[in-house]
């Protein structure tokens, strides 16, 4: 095991629990819990391996901030793909127009 891993997983096992419940409090789905905590703790590994143990002052508050990041990130995505659904499903049934330009839907 390499310094890094060694360092995540005191980091993953002091925070997880905290983190866990508070992702559970925000998350409206259970099933994304799971997902969410994935991208965290991803992330966590990711600084510490680009940035050190250095750049993190307080571990809880630092993984807590990266959870409400994460959470917002996967709601908002998921309502902008329920926007797109519903254009085009209105589309179809011929309701509205649905026009991409350079990449961006436009309605």
């Amino acid at each position: 095991m390499t310094e890094i891993e060694g360092i995540f997983n005191e980091l993953y096992d002091s925070t997880y629990q905290k983190t866990l419940i508070y992702v559970t409090a925000k998350c409206s789905k259970l099933h994304d819990v799971e997902d969410i905590l994935q991208e965290i703790y991803t992330e966590v590994y990711s600084v510490l391996l680009n940035k050190g143990r250095e750049y993190i002052q307080n571990e809880e508050a630092f993984v807590i901030k990266i959870a409400k990041t994460k959470i917002f990130r996967h709601y908002s995505l998921k309502q902008r793909l329920s926007a797109i659904t519903l254009n085009i499903a209105k589309e179809e049934r011929g309701e509205g127009a649905l026009r991409l330009y350079s990449g961006q839907l436009c309605a």
